[in-house]
């Protein structure tokens, strides 16, 4: 399965220029435990593991570790 999103990547590279934007990694699962523990889905919990996955997102960006993030926003213009 991984082989085949690198590949739908690369056809996407091939016409596209792409912009990516990566989305919860470890918020997903951090969600679960803040509201156990938290009444408001904004806490220190849930904006640090923000801040973590939006670290991961720059230090891997372009590997196919960002292929693990629940959700990619992937933004394109034709390439000319």
């Amino acid at each position: 399965m991984l082989d085949q999103l690198l590949k739908e990547i690369e056809i996407l590279k091939k016409y596209f220029d792409l912009e990516n934007e990566y989305f919860q990694l470890f918020y997903v699962p951090a969600a679960v435990l803040s509201k156990k523990i938290f009444k408001s889905p904004d806490n220190l919990l849930m904006n640090f593991f923000d801040k973590i996955d939006r670290l991961l997102e720059k230090l891997f960006r372009n590997t196919a570790f960002m292929l693990y993030y629940r959700m990619v926003l992937i933004c394109g213009r034709a390439k000319k």
